[in-house]
This record gives C-alpha cells, sequence and structure tokens, in this order.
C-alpha cells in the first residue's frame, strides 16, 4: 500500500512535540510492514508551519538508521515542474508531475498513491481532499493537529463512506 500524507503543523502549537512523536512512530509502522510512500516536494514557507513531508523524512530517516536500510522502490519523491524544495539523503524514486495545473497534478500525484493521510494543513489540504473525493481515493484524517483537517473531521467525514472501499485488513493497518 502507497501512503500519502498531507497537511502542516504550527511548530508554536503546545501539542506540536507530542504530534511529531506519534506521527513518527505512525511512518515507522507503517515502514516496518514494508508499505510504501510517496512524499511531495516542498518548500518550508515560514518557520511557524511544519510540511508534514517534512516529518515523514524525518520518520524514515530515523527509520533507517534504527533498522538498517530503506529500499528505494518504497519512496517516490513527487516533485512540481520547476519547483525546487528540500533535498533527500534517503533512497527514492523520483517522479516529476507533467504539470502544474493543480488539478492534472493531484490527479497524477494520487495516481502514484493508495491512501491519503491528512493532518493539520491549510487550502492545499482542502483542494487535495477535494480532488481525492472526485477520483474515489480514500482519505483518512488524524484530527487533534488543526487547521483544515479538523475542519474536515468535526463537519464531514465523521463517518466517511469511503471507509467501505477499503479492505478489513487495510482497516487493520492504518
Amino acid at each position: 500500500m502507497n501512503v500519502l500524507f498531507v497537511g502542516t503543523l504550527e511548530r508554536r502549537d503546545a501539542t506540536f512535540k507530542i504530534i511529531c512523536s506519534q506521527f513518527h512512530s505512525l511512518v515507522k509502522e507503517f515502514a516496518r510492514r514494508s508499505d510504501g510512500f510517496v512524499m511531495r516536494q516542498v518548500k518550508q514557507e515560514s518557520d511557524d508551519r511544519v510540511p508534514v513531508d517534512f516529518l515523514v523524512c524525518e520518520a524514515l530517516s530515523d527509520y533507517c538508521r534504527e533498522n538498517g536500510r530503506l529500499s528505494p522502490s518504497a519512496l517516490v519523491l513527487f516533485k512540481e515542474p520547476g519547483v525546487s524544495g528540500q533535498d533527500l539523503l534517503l533512497p527514492h524514486i523520483s517522479h516529476t508531475a507533467t504539470t502544474s495545473y493543480r488539478l492534472d497534478f493531484y490527479k497524477e500525484l494520487l495516481d502514484l498513491v493508495d491512501v491519503v493521510i491528512s493532518l493539520g494543513g491549510e487550502f492545499g489540504v482542502l483542494r487535495l481532499l477535494m480532488t481525492c473525493e472526485w477520483v474515489g481515493k480514500p482519505i483518512f484524517l488524524l484530527p487533534g493537529a488543526g487547521g483544515s483537517t479538523d475542519y474536515l473531521w468535526n463537519d464531514f467525514f465523521k463517518k466517511f463512506h469511503q471507509v467501505a472501499v477499503l479492505t478489513s485488513d487495510e482497516l487493520l493497518q492504518l
């Protein structure tokens, strides 16, 4: 199963360190289960907002230090044309999108993943999750970190119909 984590977290939030620790544990558990990851190449726009992709990278780096190595095929770095982001020192496969037009960009990104997991975030999370809805891609929300994810959890997705798309084994994994 290929997983895409999306969102950003507020560094100034009192629960930031706790959320990061729990998130690292979740990512490491996916890695232990030999699940794949798709990570967007992003820039950190502000010192106060940390992209979830950075946290995935940190967790996978920790996983490699603790458990040896990560297969290059286990991680796909998805790049936007003409945009540079963080350097990735982990073994990975690079994939550059064919367009920057948001709807097509998101569709191309979603073609690489089996499930999208969101925490925190702003408007980009809303746009991506709307695209997930349109193309029938399963979405899981991790509430408690604020942002768009909490908004969606509280107002829309408490009983989300796309959970029915996943098998019992996949639900147990998540």
